[in-house]
C-alpha cells in the first residue's frame, strides 16, 4: 500500500485502521499491525465508507472498533462494534442526509450522538437493539472514549464557542430512566 493512501488511520497501541476500496467497489475496513500487515478486515457494501474509531487507546491488544456503516439503497445506517472476529449490530436508523457520526464504547455501553452533526444530543444504548436513553447533554459535536473509562465530549454553546466536558460513565446509572 502506498504511503499516500494512509490518510484515514486511527491509532491504537501497535495497530492502525484504514478503509480502502475492495473488489467490485466494496469498502474494506482493515486493521493492520505496526509492521503494516493486514491482521483482520471486513467488507461493507458500496457507498459511503464506514465511519469508525477505536473504543479506547489504552486497551491491551487491538481493542474494539465502534462506528457506522451505511446501506445506500435504503438510506439506513448501522451502528456496530467490531471486536476480535465478532461484529455486533447495535442499532439501525434512517439517515437521509448528514447525520452525526461520533460513537464510543464505554464500560459495555455504547454512546453516540443523535441528531445533526453540529448539535446533536448524547444518548446511551445499554445493549444491542435497545432504545437509546438520553444522557442529559445536548449540543454535542464530538465524542471520545478515554482509556480510563471516562468520556470526553465537545459541546457547542449558543455563541458558537466549544467547551470540553468530562463525564464519568458511572454517573449515567444514577440518571432517571437509565440503568
Amino acid at each position: 500500500m502506498s504511503p499516500a493512501c494512509r490518510s484515514v488511520f486511527r491509532p491504537s497501541p501497535g495497530f492502525w485502521l484504514y478503509t480502502e476500496f475492495g473488489e467490485e467497489f466494496s469498502q474494506r475496513l482493515v486493521v493492520a499491525d505496526s509492521d503494516a500487515r493486514a491482521v483482520e478486515s471486513l467488507i461493507f457494501p458500496q457507498g459511503r465508507p464506514p465511519r469508525v474509531r477505536w473504543s479506547s487507546t489504552g486497551a491491551a491488544g487491538r481493542g474494539a472498533i465502534v462506528g457506522w456503516w451505511n446501506e445506500p439503497e435504503s438510506a439506513t445506517r448501522v451502528l456496530f462494534t467490531w471486536e476480535r472476529d465478532a461484529v455486533v449490530e447495535w442499532r439501525r436508523e434512517r439517515c437521509e442526509g448528514d447525520c452525526a457520526e461520533p460513537a464510543a464504547l464505554v464500560s459495555g455501553k455504547l454512546l453516540f450522538i443523535e441528531g445533526p452533526p453540529r448539535g446533536g444530543r448524547l444518548v446511551i444504548l445499554d445493549r444491542p437493539g435497545a432504545e437509546p436513553e438520553p444522557a442529559g447533554v445536548g449540543g454535542v459535536t464530538e465524542l471520545a472514549a478515554h482509556a480510563a473509562g471516562a468520556v470526553i465530549l465537545t459541546v457547542r454553546t449558543e455563541d458558537d464557542r466549544a467547551a470540553l466536558w468530562l463525564l464519568d460513565p458511572a454517573s449515567f446509572a444514577h440518571r432517571p430512566g437509565l440503568r
